[in-house]
């Protein structure tokens, strides 16, 4: 009997497919939970981690890429992302090393994926919003010149994941607010549109899965974001007109849909509260195939344990019969 493997169940989903063995896939972006669930942090979070020689990083790095493994094994996990959070070259190469130790050491159990940094145009994270807004408008050649070293950034990093061995990539960029887009469509299709498309073709065109990520109401941009062929989608996060019921009705035969349990209510609870939307995510979201349990953006250290495991029970008890119901 052929035994399904956790990054199986995912790539079934990403190809639109039913899970082979029934079960709804499910993992995070980011778990960032492992103190609690294992006594013991990841290395690379210590303060003191960037100031050891590279030999002493390396080697805790696998230490890391034992625990992640640790996390996705009791978890039930199909996907592990590394991220570390930071985009200088020092800590992308570590990234890299954490994920060539976990490929060695997971046997191609589960999906590895890689994460691009805003290689495209996106919400500003620091001082410089005014800026960019009179930009668009003033000097949008410049703004143009901008997506074009992205773009080539981007596709660069992906090329080192994919030598790295990873099965995926995700492009972590937030387009939107919880009130709408960054920008108009119309500026949307000339200042994203057109270099995300790019990318999408360049990670592919490695052998790579594209995953994108964008919070906020995405729908008065899905048209341009589904014309660009990522093979999922994340974090439908529920805000707006943005909701996993319009989501699947009218895109889920065009992309994989990941998400889309409120991490407001991951955080705050009740669990009760908690199981009830990520039942409701698994019956809108799983018949047909094509989708993958989340959360609706991450379970970062401000969610309980607790809550993430109320998520967890319900899928554990509903993510296989929910795949069969008919929508």
């Amino acid at each position: 009997m052929c035994t399904i493997t956790p990054r199986e169940q995912l790539i079934a989903a990403l190809r639109l497919q039913a899970p082979p063995d029934g079960l709804v896939p499910h993992y995070e972006f980011q778990f960032q939970k492992e103190l609690e669930l294992t006594g013991a942090a990841y290395h690379y979070r210590s303060p003191e981690f960037r100031t050891l020689p590279a030999v002493e990083r390396h080697a805790r790095l696998r230490d890391d890429a034992a625990r992640y493994l640790a996390v996705a094994e009791r978890l039930g996990h199909c996907g592990i992302r590394i991220h570390f959070g930071d985009i200088d070259g020092e800590m992308v190469s570590d990234e890299l090393v954490l994920i060539r130790h976990l490929k060695d050491l997971a046997n191609d159990r589960f999906f590895i994926q890689g994460t691009l940094r805003c290689s495209t145009f996106e919400i500003p994270l620091s001082d410089g919003f005014e800026d960019l807004v009179c930009m668009l408008h003033t000097d949008p050649e410049a703004v143009e010149e901008l997506c074009r070293e992205k773009l080539k950034r981007g596709i660069a990093w992906a090329q080192q994941f994919a030598d790295a061995g990873c099965d995926g990539v995700d492009e972590f960029a937030d387009y939107c607010l919880n009130t709408g887009p960054l920008m108009a469509p119309r500026m949307f299709s000339r200042f994203i549109t057109p270099y995300l498309a790019e990318l999408v073709g360049a990670v592919k065109a490695m052998g790579l899965y594209f995953l994108k990520h964008t919070d906020g109401d995405v729908m008065p941009i899905m048209e341009e974001l589904i014309s660009c062929r990522p093979d999922a989608l994340q974090s439908i996060e529920p805000v707006g007109a943005t909701n996993l019921d319009n989501m699947k009705a009218r895109y889920g035969d065009r992309v994989c849909l990941m998400g889309n349990v409120d991490c407001a209510t991951l955080v705050s609870g009740p669990e009760a509260r908690i199981q009830e939307l990520t039942q409701h995510a698994i019956d809108v979201g799983a018949p047909g195939g094509g989708f993958v349990l989340m959360s609706s953006n991450a379970i970062h250290f401000g969610v309980p344990l607790t809550h993430y495991l109320a998520m967890h029970r319900t899928w554990q008890m509903s993510g296989r019969s929910a795949v069969t119901m008919k929508e």
